[in-house]
This record gives C-alpha cells, sequence and structure tokens, in this order.
C-alpha cells in the first residue's frame, strides 16, 4: 500500500470516528430512557409475546425482512471476539457485514413507517 493511500484511509478514519462516537452516544442514551421506562431493548427483541404479535400482524414481506435483520445480527453478535484481537481481514469482513446490516435495519424501519 502506498503512502498516499495509507494516509487516504487516515483520513477516512478520522472522519468517520466522530460520527461513530456520536452515534453511540446517541444509541446509549435512548437505550437508557428505555430502561428507565421499564423496557430493555434487548428484551423487546427477544420477548416471544411481542415477536408472536409482530408475526401475526406484519405483512409477509415485512416479516421477511424483519426474519432477515434478525438473523444477521444474531450471526454477527456471536461472535464474541474483541475488536482489538481480530485480524484486518475480519474487521474488512464485520465491517462490510455491518454496513449491510444497516442498510438492511434502514429499509426495515422504512417499510414500518409506511
Amino acid at each position: 500500500m502506498s503512502e498516499s493511500e495509507k494516509q487516504k484511509l487516515m483520513e477516512e478514519y478520522a472522519n468517520i470516528l466522530p460520527e461513530l462516537v456520536d452515534s453511540f452516544g446517541k444509541c446509549l442514551k435512548v437505550m437508557g430512557h428505555l430502561e428507565k421506562a421499564g423496557f430493555s431493548p434487548s428484551e423487546i427483541l427477544q420477548d416471544p409475546e411481542i415477536i408472536s404479535t409482530f408475526a401475526e400482524k406484519a405483512p409477509p414481506e415485512l416479516l421477511g425482512k424483519f426474519v432477515k435483520v434478525l438473523l444477521r445480527l444474531t450471526a454477527l453478535l456471536s461472535q464474541k471476539k474483541e475488536i482489538k484481537d481480530m485480524t484486518g481481514d475480519e474487521k474488512i469482513k464485520i465491517g462490510q457485514a455491518l454496513i449491510e446490516l444497516a442498510r438492511d435495519l434502514r429499509d426495515l424501519m422504512e417499510s414500518v413507517r409506511r
């Protein structure tokens, strides 16, 4: 990798990092408010009653998107390796999977809003 390619990647990383910290902070803040209101985000996705109700009432195309996102999220979360212990290739692979998952989540949320 050339020095200019390295420099470009470092600049990209430096530009993305504040967005990441901001998004993570917003996520934690919302999770905190949910927990104070008596809801646990992780429990909501694991609650059989909520999932059953959703499965009964959701249109098939929305249900398919939900299941796809849930399965991909479960697969990613099952990889309990610390980021610092991952190889460069593992980080690239998981990073790409997260980007695709985010796209699918946006698509799912847009479908829910319609």
